[in-house]
């Protein structure tokens, strides 16, 4: 039997100080740092159900891919992989 296969896609999005004008290097606001933090958890309480060996060290690794898109693949319900992706305007 074939398992299904699923990619979910989790997007940054944070309230960012809209006085800076470029969105890549723009800070968040205290708002969007609470968020970010509340999100984190979620993610990282997600990433560990489905991956035991997902720990804290794992988790600093990914926060420098956090300001973009990362695709989680699942082949029924084992994560086979965490990718950044990158997109171009």
């Amino acid at each position: 039997m074939n398992q299904l296969q699923t990619t979910i896609f989790f997007v940054r999005h944070a309230e960012s100080d809209i006085s800076i004008k470029d969105e890549m290097s723009r800070p968040l606001t205290p708002k969007g740092l609470s968020d970010s933090r509340r999100v984190g958890t979620a993610l990282s309480t997600i990433v560990h159900y489905f991956d035991p060996e997902f720990g804290f060290d794992h988790f600093w690794r990914m926060v420098g891919k956090m300001p973009y898109i990362l695709a989680f693949q699942f082949d029924g319900t084992e994560l086979k992989a965490i990718e950044e992706v990158e997109l171009t305007i």
